[in-house]
C-alpha cells in the first residue's frame, strides 16, 4: 500500500508528515470529505537522507503488514465477543448477562487494540515502511 504526503516538520531524526488521504480510504468518514490530509505519520530518517520540510515523500508499506492489521482489527473484537458470551455460559450465568459479558469482552478488546496500537505497531511500523521516493519542492514554492 502506498502513501504520499508532505512533510510538516522536522526534530532531528524525526520527520513528522502529513499524509493525503488515498483512494483506499475514501468510504471511511475518520477524516472530513474536505480534507486532503488523513493523519499525520512520524518518519525516523536514520539513513540521513536529504529530507527539507514541504518536500513530499511516497511510502510503502508491505502487503503481508496490511494484511495483519486487517485481521487484527476486524478478527479480534470477534473472537473476545464471542469468547466473553461462553464464557459466561461456561460459568452458569444467565442470558442476559451472557449478552452483557460478550459486549464486555468487545470493549476489552477495544482497549487491548488501543495499547497495541499505542505500544507495539507505532513502534515496529517503522521497519515495515520503505521510503520510495522524494520530491523536493520547487524554489518558488
Amino acid at each position: 500500500m502506498k502513501s504520499t504526503g508532505v512533510v510538516k516538520e522536522i526534530k532531528g531524526d524525526k520527520v513528522i508528515i502529513s499524509l493525503f488521504k488515498e483512494s483506499g480510504c475514501s468510504h471511511c468518514s475518520k477524516c472530513s470529505e474536505s480534507s486532503k490530509i488523513a493523519s499525520e505519520y512520524i518518519y525516523y530518517n536514520t539513513e540521513d537522507k536529504n529530507i527539507t520540510v514541504g518536500d513530499m515523500l511516497t511510502f510503502e508499506l508491505e502487503d503481508k503488514m496490511v494484511v495483519k492489521a486487517a485481521t487484527v482489527v476486524y478478527i479480534l473484537p470477534l473472537i473476545f465477543m464471542i469468547g466473553g458470551y461462553f464464557l459466561a455460559i461456561k460459568l452458569k450465568f444467565s442470558d442476559n448477562i451472557a449478552v452483557g459479558a460478550s459486549f464486555l469482552g468487545l470493549l476489552f478488546s477495544f482497549i487491548a487494540l488501543y495499547f497495541y496500537d499505542k505500544k507495539i505497531v507505532k513502534k515496529n511500523i517503522g521497519n515495515s515502511v520503505e521510503l520510495i521516493s522524494i520530491e523536493k519542492r520547487g524554489e518558488d514554492d
